[in-house]
């Protein structure tokens, strides 16, 4: 993780790399209509939080682009025309009771990803088939669909069930929503990467024949990985390459 001189220094990095996060789910294929909200908690305004503006086109998201959101979930209006923008309602519905009553949060991706989608109306565990499962042991929380978005009660459902480990809300019906600690890199690459662990687990439930069990990491090795590739610094590490090929095909575009 990298370390900061001021405040605004780190504001500065949040909001080029929360664009960046935009760009990067777009080029991957999760980029659908005007669905999805991303968010990072301000570091000069720690009850407020930067999100995408409605109908934005992810892969055109600048850091200029993000609404300053309050606490409550309104828009902070001063004048300017990224301030005047609106932002869904279902994005701060669920965005804005997490930073509120969990603090320790510092990013949010929720974008409709295939996979989790399709997993999550399944009612199953994720099971630990592979390393990358592993990253994910214990850190994952159920939550039911109440229908469309329309206040906070669903983010505060998230609230009420989160633990300290937790990384991925699998929300029934509608698919994941990432959570990061430190910056929006880790969320952005636990949600890549839960995408990723429930294909393989779809692949492989596709594969057993009636009555087959997969084969499951021994809990020692679970443990082991869990630990190694579980933690916030080997999130915000994973996105790494990521941010490095979005900066060089947009020449850090997303920047301004």
């Amino acid at each position: 993780m990298p370390t900061f001189s001021s405040k605004h220094e780190e504001e500065v990095y949040r909001k080029e790399h929360l664009a960046a996060v935009f760009r990067v789910l777009a080029r991957e294929g999760h980029a659908e209509g005007i669905a999805g909200h991303c968010s990072v908690r301000s570091v000069v305004h720690p009850d407020k939080f930067y999100i995408n503006p409605w109908t934005k086109s992810f892969f055109r998201m600048k850091a200029s682009d993000l609404v300053l959101v309050n606490g409550d979930g309104t828009v902070v209006h001063d004048g300017s025309e990224t301030q005047n923008r609106s932002v869904d309602a279902s994005a701060t519905g669920l965005h804005a009771p997490i930073y509120r009553m969990a603090k320790d949060v510092q990013s949010i991706v929720h974008v409709h990803g295939p996979y989790s989608k399709a997993f999550s109306a399944l009612g199953k565990p994720i099971e630990m088939i592979n390393q990358d499962a592993c990253a994910f042991d214990g850190s994952i929380i159920d939550v039911g669909f109440e229908g469309l978005v329309v206040d906070e009660s669903e983010g505060a459902q998230i609230v009420a069930k989160m633990t300290p480990n937790t990384k991925i809300a699998l929300l029934q019906n509608h698919g994941s929503l990432a959570l990061g600690q430190t910056s929006p890199d880790e969320a952005a690459w636990w949600f890549l990467s839960f995408e990723k662990v429930c294909r393989a687990q779809l692949l492989v439930m596709s594969a057993l024949e009636k009555g087959e069990r997969p084969i499951l990491v021994n809990d020692e090795a679970r443990k082991f990985t869990s630990k190694e590739t579980g933690n916030p610094e080997m999130g915000w590490l994973g996105f790494a390459g990521y941010y490095e090929r979005e900066e060089w095909e947009s020449g850090g575009d997303f920047k301004n």
